[in-house]
């Protein structure tokens, strides 16, 4: 199990400060943890308050992209409609990537 401790968080947010969008795969493979690990780190910052889950819907299914062999963003289909998950910055996310920056 994953030991969610305060260098591996600020670790995290200052990637998310860099980038302002992650998605779970993304997560996983830069800090090296299992796909249970990061959704439970991701988890405790949504929890906090400092990500927002966001999950958007498609008719558009993942087959006819070009990028479907590189994609490494979480996916679902139900009745025909793909739900993509990531995660971005809140507002109060930003106020601490500001603080972050000092």
């Amino acid at each position: 199990m994953i030991s969610v401790n305060k260098e591996l968080l600020e670790s995290v947010m200052r990637t998310l400060c860099y980038s302002k969008t992650l998605t779970l795969q993304h997560i996983a493979s830069k800090f090296k943890l299992s796909p249970t690990e990061a959704e439970t780190l991701l988890s405790v910052l949504v929890g906090e308050g400092l990500l927002t889950r966001v999950e958007a819907g498609t008719t558009c299914l993942c087959a006819g992209c070009p990028f479907k062999v590189v994609c490494s963003i979480k996916t679902s289909n139900e009745g025909g409609i793909t739900t993509i998950t990531y995660y971005k910055l809140s507002s109060y996310g930003l106020k601490i990537c500001e603080e972050l920056k000092t």
